[in-house]
């Protein structure tokens, strides 16, 4: 089965916006986790989404986290600030990777 250029296009718009979504997901699944379980993150039920995370979002991860262990007081804005930070930063990987298809699928004059 051979994809023409508009079904193309639609599976990149696709994957523009699910991107963002499964980040947004995986951060409210870890949050939930996170809230109910009296374990560390490392060693309860939100480490899975949370590791996934971490890696797809270095460096700013790194960052996060390291504020989140070291400073209870603003562990849980460091958090938020990371999902939301994160999500955008998905959605635009998703655009810029858009843009570039269409350039270099573009006609050459």
């Amino acid at each position: 089965m051979e994809l023409d250029h508009h079904s193309a296009q639609n599976i990149i718009m696709q994957a523009r916006n699910t991107a963002p979504v499964i980040h947004a997901i995986l951060f409210a699944l870890a949050s939930l986790f996170m809230l109910v379980s009296e374990k560390a993150i490392l060693d309860g039920p939100a480490m899975l989404p949370f590791a996934i995370l971490f890696f797809g979002d270095l460096p700013f991860s790194a960052f996060a986290f390291a504020v989140m262990f070291t400073n209870d007081k603003n562990g849980w804005i460091a958090w938020c600030l990371w999902g939301i930070v994160g999500t955008v930063w998905w959605y635009l990987l998703g655009v810029s990777i858009e843009a570039w298809i269409r350039r270099l699928s573009a006609p050459k004059h």
